[in-house]
């Protein structure tokens, strides 16, 4: 059972008047509980049940723990050799209702007991009815107590009454009474009997069911109901607690973590929202490990999630427990036989110095984690004031971004690809473009393409550009143009999603164009980041006759068992080799070796970035004759491709 335990804690034990007659032996540890006792007759102190030592409590609190129902232990002596009989709940993290046994049993955190005492009912009820012989009698003292003659004459000389009580194992309720025939109010008595016992029982369970809703309200107020965490509000209510305990000096200051997960989204997208949960699960185990006693963490939503760090007196030790935590959470995750890797990139606010309400310290934090991620991510930063202004930038670009996609002004610019040895135009790559409609200016692809992936927008961009470009191909192959490919960039989020290869082969379709002259880019860490599902969907493109291409090759980690499994037909040399071609004698090497890599594989190649007639001679001369770049042509929108189809036939 994983609750909090009560550790150095006496178990003391007190008389009728209440003096404390003996102390237990320390254990190492006692679990809490919550004792409830009816109100309606006085009863000793009761400090708790040692229900991790006490072997005649532990089978009832396992039973209640895993059957997440209401178990009764009946006999129970306390130390006034009073007979009592105990009614156990136990109560679980969240709340959160569960059907595994196990899965109850290791989030058990406390339980309600509560105390009946029926010896005590009984003695109630026989000083208003004193004419009565009224017993509670276990079926181990039913001979001793009860002589078997009296069932064969019941009405001969008294009237009985002998009823096992419900819920209480084997134990039984005996009333007798002298009586002439004309006595009639037994029966009345007895209901009255019932009534009191039941009422009795209704209103201690009334009463249980009543604090168990505020405690479970009051905690799904505060609490996360996946994770278990303190939520957003209850963190903000208590920093100003801890601001309002902590004297502050220049060297003593809170820090305010706001951590996001990188590349959650794409975890969700690839292996469902359960699982995504179960990480996010594990993640928080993992900081709550992490983490000083009195430090507090708490989910935002989502995959954010906060910290706050108080007393800290040299930022040496706020940035060895950073990097605790990122080690931490660096460690692989195994769910149903899936390992993953997580990064988490992490922004820093300090108290006073970077505001004083945690509204402004949370925001600033904020900042700071988005500069940690545009820094890379995997890593962390401290707020500086430049970066309030950077964010909001980012902000005001975002919703820039959506209308964009609503009003369609993203645009297809074209560049043409040559056959270096015979100077032929051969296709053409398509590349998005997004013209501010009041400026009429050209954002550059740069500004806005990393902050749409970040942003869940660039499938969405993609889409657009893929209708249009295939719109224009089509165009030209019917103006009578001679060319043989059109290449669009595939983002890796497109592939993943589950509409995308129909609406591609639909796109195709509808415009009547051939598939083998459609070729799909894609790069090689986008691959390598699922690439069993890469090659499964990436085949059934290939299957239809789309080409494809591994875009950007020799900048990522591919392995050279996946990428000769990958249906692929061409191989692009990334333009990081080509610019200081042929006076770079490592670039000469890389570039030599992805040629020749392509021949072994029977791939074709092409290179991006050409912008020098040394550059071109020497690709063309060690057999990369497709060539790519400003030495041909910059890329151009669909009006000057026009222009420069018509001045090369």
């Amino acid at each position: 059972m994983r609750f909090s335990e009560i550790n150095d804690f006496d178990i003391k034990r007190y008389n009728k008047d209440n003096q404390i007659v003996k102390n237990e032996k320390k254990e190492n540890k006692y679990g809490p509980i919550i004792y409830i006792e009816p109100s309606s007759y006085k009863y000793s102190r009761f400090y708790g049940f040692d229900i991790y030592n006490d072997n005649s409590f532990k089978k009832y609190f396992n039973q209640a723990s895993r059957s997440d129902n209401v178990i009764i232990k009946d006999r129970f002596i306390d130390e006034l050799g009073n007979t009592m009989h105990l009614f156990i709940k136990a109560t679980y993290s969240g709340e959160i209702s569960v059907d595994s046994d196990d899965y109850r049993f290791k989030n058990t955190n406390g339980f309600y007991i509560i105390n009946i005492n029926l010896e005590k009912v009984i003695e109630k009820v026989k000083d208003k009815f004193k004419e009565y012989e009224i017993r509670v009698i276990e079926t181990h003292n039913l001979e001793k107590n009860i002589d078997v003659s009296f069932f064969d004459n019941i009405f001969s000389k008294e009237l009985t009454y002998f009823e096992e009580i419900d819920n209480f194992n084997k134990s039984y309720l005996y009333v007798s009474k002298k009586i002439n025939y004309s006595d009639f109010n037994i029966m009345a008595f007895l209901l009255v009997l019932l009534f009191v016992i039941i009422s009795q029982i209704l209103y201690i369970l009334v009463l249980y069911k009543d604090r168990h809703s505020k405690y479970k309200l009051s905690y799904r107020a505060s609490h996360d109901d996946l994770t278990g965490l303190t939520n957003r509000n209850y963190f903000k209510r208590e920093f100003y607690k801890k601001i309002k305990r902590i004297s502050f000096s220049s060297d003593n200051v809170i820090a305010i973590l706001f951590m996001d997960l990188d590349r959650f989204k794409e975890i969700n997208d690839s292996f469902g929202h359960k699982f995504g949960d179960e990480v996010l699960i594990e993640v928080s185990k993992r900081l709550k490990r992490t983490i000083r006693a009195n430090d507090l963490i708490c989910r935002q939503g989502g995959d954010e999630f906060l910290i706050l760090i108080d007393d800290i007196s040299k930022m040496d030790d706020l940035e060895k427990v950073v990097n605790k935590i990122m080690t931490s959470i660096a460690e692989p995750i195994v769910y149903k036989n899936q390992k993953i890797h997580l990064t988490i990139s992490i922004g820093i606010s300090l108290y006073p110095n970077n505001g004083k309400t945690i509204d402004d310290l949370l925001k600033n934090a904020d900042s700071a984690m988005y500069k940690a991620k545009e820094d890379g991510r995997n890593g962390f930063k401290f707020y500086t004031e430049d970066m309030s202004f950077e964010v909001m930038k980012r902000v005001i670009l975002e919703n820039k971004i959506r209308e964009a996609i609503l009003n369609e002004d993203f645009i297809v610019y074209y560049q043409p690809q040559y056959n270096g040895l015979t100077n032929k135009l051969m296709g053409m790559e398509a590349l998005v473009r997004w013209k501010n409609p009041q400026s009429n200016e050209l954002i550059p692809p740069d500004e806005f393409i990393p902050i749409a992936q970040d942003a869940g927008f660039i499938v969405e961009i993609d889409r657009i550009v893929m209708k249009k470009a295939i719109k224009d191909f089509a165009f030209l192959l019917k103006q009578g143009f001679d060319i043989k490919t059109l290449s669009l960039n595939l983002a890796m989020k497109q592939l993943k999603s589950d509409d995308f290869i129909s609406l591609l082969f639909e796109t195709i379709e509808a415009y009547n164009c051939n598939p083998n002259s459609i070729e799909l880019e894609v790069t090689e860490g986008a691959i390598m980041e699922d690439p069993l599902s890469s090659i499964e969907k990436l085949q059934r493109i290939s299957n239809y006759g789309v080409k494809l291409s591994v875009d950007d090759f020799g900048t990522g980690y591919s392995s050279l068992a996946y990428l000769k499994k990958l249906p692929i037909n061409k191989l692009k040399i990334d333009r990081a080799f080509i610019k200081d071609l042929p006076f770079d004698e490592e670039d000469v090497a890389i570039s030599k070796s992805v040629i020749a890599l392509a021949k072994s594989l029977k791939l074709e190649v092409i290179a991006e970035g050409v912008e020098t007639k040394e550059q071109k001679d020497f690709l063309v001369k060690n057999d990369c004759l497709n060539i790519q770049g400003y030495y041909y042509s910059k890329p151009i929108p669909f009006k000057e491709l026009e222009e420069l189809l018509n001045s090369l036939k």
